[in-house]
């Protein structure tokens, strides 16, 4: 059953000249037509949102991933769990469908996967590992070769084994006055229009409200 939805996964994005031919993706997932996907990319039960891009050798499973997001190679995004708190760790024992390809159970008695969420504009760096289940805010930075166990709010900076906030990208002013301003939901067009705004390093609240008034 899961080689038949690879198969029509390859079917169903064969025409998509932006994803690559090399790219493994299940016929559950769904990917903005604008997105792009690198070669030998894995993408299971998962969605892609417009203008992000996924670069070559990332794995998703079991992830919504936003507008406009930048994720590096090598990333393992929403990787299944294992129980610590079952006599052993092995998904022979809690899992239909497992690694081993044997069925000893009849239902899971284990969830491995929870559904990762990556917010808009989120930069993920290269060989970063995400579990299962966490949640990214929009706006953040994740440097690369970070293990984020747990979730992190908007514009933040992370980074580290495990990861943590090595700070926040700007004041809380100005990321409340851009979560309002929600500009990865704007069109197309209105973008394109005030592409200047996004042009001008240090962004300002004054910059806010010019960039409101002109996107009326």
């Amino acid at each position: 059953m899961l080689k038949l939805n690879y198969l029509k996964g390859i079917l169903k994005n064969i025409f998509n000249l932006r994803i690559s031919l090399l790219a493994i993706i299940d016929n559950k997932s769904e990917i903005h037509p604008t997105a792009r996907l690198g070669k030998r990319t894995k993408l299971f039960f998962s969605s892609i949102g417009s203008y992000t891009y996924i670069s070559s050798r990332t794995e998703i499973s079991h992830a919504k991933i936003g507008k406009f997001c930048s994720v590096g190679r090598d990333c393992a995004i929403g990787l299944p769990s294992h129980s610590i708190n079952h006599i052993s760790t092995s998904p022979i024992f809690t899992s239909i469908h497992n690694a081993l390809k044997y069925k000893w159970m009849n239902k899971n008695s284990f969830k491995e996967f929870n559904t990762t969420t990556i917010g808009n504009d989120v930069w993920i760096g290269s060989k970063v590992i995400i579990q299962s289940g966490v949640n990214i805010g929009s706006g953040s930075v994740i440097g690369a070769g970070a293990v984020v166990t747990k979730n992190f709010p908007p514009y933040s900076i992370i980074g580290g084994v495990p990861a943590k906030i090595i700070r926040y990208r700007f004041d809380d002013t100005l990321i409340k006055k851009l979560l309002a301003l929600n500009w990865w939901d704007m069109s197309e067009n209105k973008l394109k229009e005030n592409i200047h705004f996004f042009n001008k390093a240090n962004f300002n609240d004054s910059d806010i409200i010019q960039f409101l008034n002109s996107s009326k």
